[in-house]
Parts: structure tokens; sequence; C-alpha cells
């Protein structure tokens, strides 16, 4: 990870442990599981500078109190996003159509109406925004990201967005709309973040957040979505405890799709009911709190997943057979590790992003190159490490009549 302007990093300033709740600042939270020391997830080194200060234990953390899963250490920002590799119109650009689509025709709000976005990255919902005859501004701190934003002639502000961001860009109270899509998750001060969502807004305003939920993403089996850069794992009571606080109101959600199962939810500065689908929500969540039991049950499901493909490359190495990878995320990095040395038998990992080919795996030295190049490479097996694109990536690539390995949410083979 390149270092911000020759900064040096030690382990002491790279993270802190987590000692309370980051939402409601109870001390009663709790150990779940331990998975280790694993790299960032968004750690994609040049060849020959890999950090060993960038492999970082990781536990998750239950709030007793409020339900809130969380991760320790919490790891400094500036290490997470100051090069910063994960580009949401790669694989996220159809969502984020849809979303405003359903922005644009469910909320039938006016183009007129001031829409600030939180964690834009490069630009995708502002350019879907746009497109629909909207005029939104978006802010990050990514700086190699916002100027592949900035250079698609999209308003993103480069940094972070906090208290002191309001008087700074003079947001206080000037704000119709709110977004935060997927970034939700990635703030240590979720408290302060929440109190500054809510004095952007204008009194009659709304937040609209996209977060993970902890629920569908134990019963997705999508572990391999827990990294440091997500710090929290909502669920439905967790979040509107918080924003409560900060007198933000949740009237309406619904479950979408994306990141192994999350909510999109509507949070209202002026008193409103709760629309029927979040009421049934609630009542359906309230059938199966978030417990530490639970969340073991399905760490165990998916460690079980990822044996089996441990066990796929024990054997293929033994007969000398060729294996690579596709998907080049985040949570590919993770998947990488619970692998453990098995992982190295995979020799290449092809990937669309300009931002990661070029680069390595954290802590593996598979390197990155481009996914155009796969049609040109003779190889015995493939693992998906993409495996939530499965059904996209399988009409893509090369027909060899080779094994693809589908790791999760349940192993499987596909031969094409």
């Amino acid at each position: 990870m390149k270092k911000s302007a020759g900064k040096k990093f030690n382990s002491a300033s790279i993270s802190k442990p987590v000692s309370s709740c980051g939402a409601c600042h109870s001390p009663k939270v709790v150990l779940v599981y331990d998975f280790g020391s694993v790299p960032l997830a968004g750690y994609f080194p040049t060849k020959g500078s890999e950090n060993r200060d960038f492999l970082i234990p990781m536990q998750l953390l239950l709030c007793t109190k409020c339900s809130l899963v969380q991760v320790t250490p919490d790891v400094n920002d500036e290490i997470l996003f100051s090069d910063y590799r994960y580009v949401s119109s790669v694989g996220m650009q159809e969502h984020f159509s849809q979303f405003a689509d359903w922005f644009s025709n469910e909320l039938k709000l006016s183009k007129k109406l001031k829409i600030f976005e939180i964690g834009s990255n490069d630009g995708p919902l502002l350019q879907a925004l746009m497109e629909r005859g909207f005029d939104p501004i978006g802010i990050d701190p990514a700086s190699n990201i916002i100027k592949v934003a900035q250079a698609k002639g999209y308003k993103i502000i480069n940094d972070y967005f906090n208290q002191s961001t309001l008087d700074k860009y003079n947001l206080r109270n000037s704000q119709d709309v709110v977004i935060s899509c997927n970034s939700f998750a990635h703030i240590s001060d979720i408290s302060g973040i929440a109190n500054a969502i809510s004095e952007t807004l204008k009194p009659t305003g709304i937040f609209i957040v996209e977060v993970q939920s902890i629920l569908d993403l134990i019963h997705t089996n999508s572990f391999d979505f827990i990294y440091h850069e997500h710090k929290y794992y909502y669920s439905i009571k967790s979040i509107s405890a918080l924003l409560i606080k900060f007198g933000l109101h949740l009237i309406d959600g619904m479950k979408i799709k994306t990141h192994g199962g999350s909510y999109r939810l509507i949070f209202s500065k002026s008193f409103q009911p709760k629309s029927s689908r979040l009421r049934k929500i609630e009542r359906e969540e309230k059938l199966e709190p978030v417990s530490q039991e639970i969340i073991l049950l399905g760490i165990g499901t998916f460690m079980k997943q990822i044996e089996f493909t441990r066990q796929f490359l024990i054997k293929y190495k033994s007969e000398g057979k060729r294996v690579v990878g596709v998907g080049a995320s985040g949570r590919a990095n993770m998947l990488l590790s619970y692998l453990g040395q098995e992982a190295r038998v995979i020799e290449t990992i092809f990937d669309e992003s300009v931002e990661r080919i070029g680069r390595n795996m954290g802590f593996t030295n598979i390197p990155v190159v481009s996914f155009s190049k796969i049609a040109h490479e003779q190889y015995d097996a493939v693992i998906l490490l993409a495996w939530n694109y499965a059904n996209e990536l399988l009409t893509k690539l090369p027909k060899q009549m080779a094994p693809v390995v589908i790791p999760l949410p349940n192993f499987r083979l596909e031969i094409i």
C-alpha cells in the first residue's frame, strides 16, 4: 500500500483495539470470533513492496446492549483510504442505475432537490442520478479514485465527511437528501457521522442508506465480506437505535441483494409513520435476533466451504495442474488468507479493475492481470474468487472444458 506523503506507519499507528461499542458506547462488547491475522481487504501491493505491518489481527465483536456487530482492531482511516483500490463502477454500475430508477420513479422527488452522497467513489451513482435529471454532489477521501471521477466531470469533494466538513464546505441545513451506499460501515466515529448527517439535512430532509444486513450475511454465507474496512455490520435494531439519537426516524426500508444481502433504509428528520414493508422486516428480525450463537454457526458453515476449496487446490497441486483465479476484490484477499498456503497454488488472478491490474494480492504474491488476457491462457481449473458474480462470469469465461470452482455460498464445480 502506498504511504501518504512519505509518512511512515508502524503497528501502533495503524490500528487500535475496540473496547466499547462504536454506536452506543457501551463497554458490553463480547468476542464472537477470532479470524487471526489477515491482510487489509484493499491491500494490493506492487511487486516487492509488501509491508508486514498490514497483516493485522481481526476479531468480531457483538454489543450486547444494542446488538451492533463490529470489528476490532479499528484501523486508521488514512491507512484504509489514502490509496484505495476499490472502484464502484466495476461490477456495481447496474445496481446504481437501478437505485437511480427507484429514487426517481418511486420516491418521485423534485429534480431541484439538493442531493449529497457520502462515499461516492468514482461516481457511478452520481452518473446515474445525473442521467435522470438530478444534480448531485459527492464526497470521498480516496484521492486516486476521486481523480477518476473528477475527470468524468462529476461534482465530488475530495475529503472525509465529518463534523469539521460541515463548516468547511458550508453544508449545515443545506441538503434535501443525503445518501450513503456501502460506505456507512466504513466509518470509525459512527456517532459523529450520524450527527453530521442530521445537521447536513434540512428539517424536511431524508437520509437514504444501504448497509449490509448481518442476518443476511449469515444466511448467504458471505463472511468473506468481513474485513477491517467494514467496521460495522448492522441489523434494523442497531442502526435505528443509533440514528434516532440524532433525530433521524426510520420510516421505510427494503431488502436488496448486494453484498450478500443488504438493507436500503430511509430515515427522516421529521416524524412519519413506518411503511408496511418496513414493519414486516422488523417483525422478521425480531423472530431471529442477532446473537453469538447464530453468528458462530454461520462462520462454522463458511469455514467448511473454504476447506472444500482448499482440498481441491491440494489435489490439483499434487497432480501438477495449473489453477488460475478470477476476481481480485477485497473479499478475494480474505478468501486467499483463509485458504492459507494452498492459496499460492493459484498462479494468476484475472480482473477488470485498472486500479488492481499490475499489482499483487495481499501477502500471497499472486499477480493481478487484465481479464482480457484469460482468453489466451491455458489452465486446468478456475477459482471464482468473485463468486457473488458467478452467473455473469460463467458466461464470460473461455470454453476450455475446465472445472470452475465456485467456493461460496456452497462449494460447487461447473464445467464450461
